[in-house]
């Protein structure tokens, strides 16, 4: 029941930030999230998932911190995101998989250090995967993963999303960044 309450949180913070939406109405849905989280926190939440999450929450000691940064990744989502350093993108890997990872283990039953640390790294991985595999889709939302860094070290200078694509440089840098996800 936690794991289905947890998916359906990230799942409803992640439609969001992908609905083809006015910014402000994305703002104000995550938003709304945010002031939902602080209610829960304090009992009294009122969104069905909200209140799916309460005995999670209190079973498990879900922490309220990872909630707020998958919030927190969905608004740099909604922002249309792109050409980030790979110290932004790292940051963006931890608040949309690593904080997932990190509510997870804790839904399994463990606390430990080593159990965050797994979070951290699968979370990396799986969410460098992830944008690997959705390059063109991502692109048709306006938004590049791919970090500056790489782009750059590749002779890809342009942001423009058809450019990168087009550009011959594009699997070297493809590469590059799995080697990242395959490091973590």
């Amino acid at each position: 029941d936690a794991m289905f309450a947890i998916y359906a949180f990230c799942r409803e913070v992640d439609d969001i930030a992908d609905e083809p939406a006015p910014m402000a109405e994305k703002s104000a849905g995550l938003a709304g999230w945010r002031d939902e989280i602080a209610r829960l926190y304090a009992g009294r939440p009122t969104y069905p998932t909200g209140r799916a999450l309460l005995g999670p929450v209190n079973a498990y000691g879900l922490r309220q911190e990872d909630f707020l940064a998958l919030i927190e990744g969905m608004e740099m989502d909604a922002a249309d995101i792109r050409a980030p350093t790979m110290a932004e993108l790292e940051l963006y890997c931890d608040r949309v998989a690593c904080a997932v990872g990190r509510l997870s283990v804790r839904a399994f039953g463990t606390t430990e250090a080593r159990a965050e640390d797994v979070a951290f790294a699968l979370g990396q991985a799986l969410q460098l995967t992830n944008i690997l595999r959705d390059i063109e889709e991502d692109a048709a939302r306006g938004r590049l993963y791919l970090p500056r860094e790489l782009l750059e070290a590749n002779g890809i200078a342009a942001t423009d999303l058809a450019e990168v694509l087009r550009h011959p440089a594009l699997p070297a840098v493809c590469d590059g960044l799995a080697q990242v996800a395959e490091r973590r």
